[in-house]
């Protein structure tokens, strides 16, 4: 667990007084220094953080007890078996379940960018999927008005990229820079 930690859960809870569902104690602290743990990028694996908070917030397995050694080191031992480990019990457990969704989501964002939008000379949309190489007039599932319009738009923000600045000795409005 990060420094030494163990991952807690609990009924450590505050309802304000109101009788409404009681918040549970946990800072963003936590959850970075469990991310970092488990190593998830927390500035681009934001998808992943809500699982990362469930393993800092979920209890150990009843039949585990964390354990201090001499050194103040934890340690979990395990009542029914008599046996004693180092790592936390459900490190394997959060791992694989990390894992999996990384894999999904990055499944999911690899089908999502399989098909691109193409433009004709007289702007009618056709569609190519670079993954199988097939080609189609009519919108793939998933694909809508709005994506369309939106790569309409991408596509000419980028007519108009000037990466390296614009040519200082062009008159704003000649109209010579859009031939």
């Amino acid at each position: 667990s990060p420094g030494g930690r163990s991952m807690r859960g609990g009924d450590d809870t505050f309802d304000g007084g109101s009788g409404d569902p009681r918040a549970v104690p946990i800072s963003h602290q936590e959850v970075s220094e469990m991310a970092a743990y488990y190593e998830v990028d927390e500035t681009n694996e934001c998808a992943l953080l809500q699982l990362v908070r469930e393993a800092v917030l979920c209890p150990l397995p009843w039949m585990y007890q964390e354990v201090l050694d001499r050194n103040g080191n934890p340690y979990f031992y395990n009542a029914v078996t008599d046996e004693s480990q180092r790592e936390h019990p459900l490190d394997e457990y959060w791992r694989e379940k990390i894992t999996d969704l990384r894999l999904s989501l990055h499944r999911a964002a690899h089908q999502q960018h399989q098909w691109q939008i193409f433009f004709t000379s007289n702007g009618l949309p056709t569609f190519y999927n670079f993954a199988t190489k097939e080609e189609s007039r009519d919108p793939p599932e998933g694909i809508g008005e709005e994506a369309i319009v939106a790569q309409m738009r991408e596509d000419i923000a980028s007519r108009q990229l000037q990466p390296l600045g614009r040519n200082p000795n062009m008159e704003a409005g000649s109209g010579e820079e859009d031939e």
